[in-house]
C-alpha cells in the first residue's frame, strides 16, 4: 500500500521544526559562549526533542495501560486532575531535551546541569497554557505557552552567564583537582 503524504511530510516537518529551534538558539548562545557549533546544538536539540516525543509515548502508553490515574479525578476534580498530569507530562517530557542541550553546555557552563531543571520547568509550564479552539486563540496560547518557556529557560541562562568569575573559578579548580588517596 503506498504512504500518505502526511506519514511521510509529518515527520519531515517535525525534524525541520526541531531543528529551526535549535538554530533560534544557537543564533542567542553564540554571542555568549564562543565555540559553541551551530551542528553541535541542533542536533543536541533535535536529538532532545525526538526522545521527548519518545518519552511522550511511553507516558501516553503508560497512563492509558496502567490505569496510573485511578480515583484521583474523584478526590481532586477533574479540572485538578487534567492540570496535574499536564505538569507532571511538561516536566517530564522537559527533561531529555533539557539533557541533551546539557551535553553541550557543560563544555561552556559550570554549573550548567542547572539547565536541566530549567528546561523540565519551562516545559511543564509550557504544558499548562490553556488550549483554546479556533486557530486564532490557539495560536495566542502556543505563543504565551512557548514565551513562559522562554523566560524561565533565559532566566537560567543568564544566571549561568553571569555567575561571579571567582565562583566560576572555584568551580573549575574543584572539577580538575585530583582526589586524594
Amino acid at each position: 500500500m503506498p504512504q500518505s503524504g502526511g506519514q511521510i511530510l509529518g515527520p519531515v516537518l517535525g525534524l525541520s521544526s526541531f531543528a529551526l529551534v535549535g538554530l533560534a538558539q544557537w543564533l542567542v548562545l553564540k554571542r555568549y559562549l564562543r565555540g559553541i557549533t551551530w551542528w553541535g546544538w541542533t542536533l543536541a536539540t533535535m536529538l532532545g526533542q525526538f526522545l521527548r516525543l519518545v518519552v511522550g509515548i511511553f507516558l501516553t502508553v503508560g497512563l492509558l495501560l496502567f490505569d496510573v490515574v485511578g480515583d484521583l479525578p474523584e478526590l481532586i476534580g477533574a479540572s485538578a486532575t487534567l492540570t496535574l498530569i499536564k505538569v507532571i507530562n511538561g516536566f517530564l517530557l522537559g527533561l531529555p531535551l533539557g539533557f541533551a542541550q546539557w551535553i553541550v553546555l557543560r563544555r561552556y557552563l559550570p554549573g550548567a546541569a542547572w539547565w536541566i531543571p530549567a528546561v523540565a520547568m519551562g516545559a511543564a509550564l509550557n504544558a499548562i497554557m490553556p488550549l483554546a479552539s479556533g486557530l486564532p486563540a490557539l495560536l495566542v496560547s502556543n505563543i504565551a505557552g512557548w514565551t513562559v518557556f522562554a523566560e524561565v529557560t533565559g532566566v537560567v541562562l543568564v544566571w549561568l552567564l553571569g555567575k561571579p568569575r571567582k565562583l566560576q573559578q572555584q568551580e573549575i579548580r574543584i572539577r580538575t583537582e585530583q582526589p586524594v588517596t
